[in-house]
């Protein structure tokens, strides 16, 4: 993983953002005036979570990014346009383009925003099977959606 410390750093706070908001709704919801917020914070067991979120900033990446192999019938030159197409299918616009890989991203701000910026797809074509990386849930999609367009278009 190139980009795994940036990314449990950001999964990390990610959490640690979402859990402290949870909390202060739930102080406040639950008669924050009644009792104090070192109660409070005993009660949650404020460190439990603290090594909680660090736990899972750590394991996130590991778990929610990956890659999957997908083979192609032809050459990826002749298939190019076809996968740029069930890219944009699914709301991904290609940013740029190497030698070997074309990288995508979604064109909706909000799920870039909730996806904290981590959200490129690299489609790497060197050789057969091309190989789809990025988030774990895109990727299947993904990657079923242009084995769909494979196995459719061998009949």
């Amino acid at each position: 993983m190139e980009r795994f410390a940036i990314r449990a750093l950001k999964f990390t706070i990610f959490f640690y953002v979402s859990i402290s908001l949870m909390m202060i709704l739930l102080y406040f919801f639950q008669g924050g005036q009644d009792i104090s917020v070192d109660v409070f914070i005993q009660q949650i067991g404020l460190y439990k979570m603290l090594i909680f979120g660090l736990a899972f900033g750590l394991t996130y990446p590991f778990v929610g990014f990956g890659k999957r192999k997908v083979y192609l019938n032809k050459p990826f030159d002749q298939e190019k346009s076809a996968i740029v197409d069930i890219m944009a299918q699914y709301g991904y616009e290609q940013t740029y383009e190497t030698g070997s890989s074309i990288f995508f991203r979604p064109s909706n701000r909000l799920k870039r925003f909730l996806d904290q910026y981590e959200d490129t797809i690299e489609v790497e074509h060197r050789e057969n099977p091309i190989v789809v990386k990025g988030l774990r849930k895109r990727i299947v999609r993904i990657g079923l959606a242009v084995e769909g367009y494979v196995l459719n278009e061998k009949r």
